[in-house]
């Protein structure tokens, strides 16, 4: 059993703050998953091999995955998490007007999902770029560059359009991606996946992170996609799903660092002693909705001007 505790503690499965029969319980449970990191979890210091990524991930990958802010670029701004915009620039200018936030005195960060299915997208990403704000890539930002590589291609006469690419081009949402400049092509390709801010202990990342992979490890489809982890079997695997398939990801992270994301629209504004959902579903109607982090903790948001889209809308 000590064995086992010693494992789960590495492993972050709980928090050695935990009350000693609350972690005997984790331990139980989660067994089968901690004999999986011993057959099959990447060794800690282990980077992910980016020529097998590429295999996996069909969009370009930016030449920094993980980006560090420092104290230094801090100074004495403010610093604040905006969750998933998607297009929806009245509010995020609201929001950012109501808190008399410029880049002279706040440290902006965007969740990811900047853009894509919502009213003003190509502003959004304009605005955001002109507010020298930090982003971390989306899955609607990935999908937006996994389009482009089709829309700019011109198919020969009688071409066969690729499957992927015959459903994007005939969405209507895609017009505004047609209008895109290649500095914004390149801007978005060149977004990390997940943002670090060591002195504040802080992980900015848009769908979540691993619990059971260190950063490094992290593949870009979890970093971009996942809402849950299926427990259970000897190799706890992420998933998209919220539908009875596990537990939110969220539930599995101990720290020490504090995550802050965003994807997760439906289960809406998540709190956790180790980390924070900012998805309230600005573009299905609900809120915009930031964090403070410094110098106090704050959370704040704006209502959504109207119902932009259906949240079960096929994209």
């Amino acid at each position: 059993m000590l064995f086992y505790r010693h494992l789960c503690q590495k492993y972050r499965l709980f928090s050695s703050q935990c009350s000693y029969s609350a972690q005997n319980s984790c331990i139980t449970s989660n067994m089968g998953a901690v004999l999986g990191m011993l057959l099959f979890r990447q060794p800690y210091n282990t980077c992910v091999d980016r020529s097998k990524l590429k295999q996996r991930h069909v969009v370009p990958l930016p030449e920094i995955m993980h980006h560090t802010v420092s104290a230094e670029e801090i100074g004495d701004r403010r610093v604040l998490i905006i969750g998933d915009v998607h297009g929806c620039l009245e509010e995020l200018q609201e929001l950012i007007d109501s808190q008399q936030v410029t880049c002279d005195n706040t440290v902006i960060i965007f969740c990811g999902d900047i853009v894509n299915k919502g009213p003003h997208n190509l502003e959004t990403l304009r605005y955001v770029r002109q507010l020298g704000a930090y982003v971390v890539r989306g899955n609607h930002d990935d999908h937006v560059l996994e389009q482009i590589q089709f829309l700019k291609q011109d198919l020969l006469p009688g071409q066969a359009v690729p499957p992927r690419a015959s459903i994007l081009h005939n969405r209507p949402y895609t017009a505004w991606m047609r209008e895109l400049l290649q500095d914004d092509v390149d801007y978005l390709s060149q977004l990390p996946y997940t943002i670090s801010i060591p002195s504040l202990k802080a992980i900015i990342v848009h769908a979540g992170l691993h619990p059971m992979k260190p950063l490094t490890a992290q593949h870009p489809a979890d970093m971009t996609m996942m809402r849950n982890i299926l427990d259970g079997d000897l190799r706890p695997r992420p998933t998209e799903s919220v539908d009875n398939d596990g537990l939110a990801w969220a539930a599995y992270w101990n720290g020490p660092e504090h995550v802050y994301y965003g994807h997760d629209a439906r289960r809406g504004l998540q709190l956790r002693r180790f980390s924070t959902g900012l998805d309230t579903g600005v573009l299905y109607g609900g809120q915009l909705t930031g964090v403070f982090i410094h110098p106090h903790r704050q959370i704040v948001s704006v209502k959504a001007k109207k119902k932009h889209t259906d949240p079960h809308r096929k994209k």
